[in-house]
């Protein structure tokens, strides 16, 4: 699966609002996965930066198609979508 970052451009949203897409996003993947397509996501998490009005979210799936699709069922505008590449933090070498 491929790692995908999806930025949302939100002005003036409140907790609540993004309470609610998080669950959307969450609900949908779920429901999204429940097919027998081969087709796979999980969201994992989101990241606000509200001085900015952004909303960053961060996806496993089997593709940018499906990323998209599960950001248009919740009905959000995306800004963009890309693939990602994550270098988990570890121990230093000795």
């Amino acid at each position: 699966m491929t790692l995908y970052v999806v930025e949302h451009r939100l002005r003036d949203v409140g907790d609540a609002h993004l309470a609610a897409l998080r669950d959307a996003l969450s609900e949908i993947t779920q429901r999204l996965n429940a097919g027998d397509d081969g087709e796979a996501i999980h969201y994992i998490r989101s990241t606000v930066v509200a001085i900015e009005d952004r909303c960053i979210c961060l996806f496993e799936a089997t593709s940018e198609a499906l990323v998209r699709r599960a950001n248009e069922l919740a009905q959000v505008p995306i800004a963009s979508i890309a693939e990602a590449v994550e270098y988990p933090m570890g121990k230093a070498p000795e």
